[in-house]
């Protein structure tokens, strides 16, 4: 019996940055210019896409203490 064993590429996904209440409002007036409104869910992913560790609760409690406008559709916020 014969066994082969072959290398295989590791790939190290550099270390997520730590996300900050300012990091949160900032990416939701962005998202809020471009779009005209946002949701936690969105900024969320585009906190994600720039290396951010975010969570959908972390985004949450900080937009709570935002002084953004927002209207509630169900169960999430329309931030605007």
């Amino acid at each position: 019996m014969q066994i082969t064993i072959t290398a295989t590429k590791i790939l190290v996904a550099p270390p997520l940055k730590k996300l900050s209440a300012k990091e949160v409002w900032h990416t939701a007036k962005k998202l809020i210019a471009k779009n005209g409104k946002t949701t936690t869910l969105e900024i969320k992913n585009k906190l994600r896409e720039k290396g951010y560790f975010a969570t959908q609760e972390k985004v949450s409690k900080a937009m709570q203490k935002s002084d953004f406008n927002f209207t509630c559709l169900a169960r999430f916020r329309v931030y605007f």
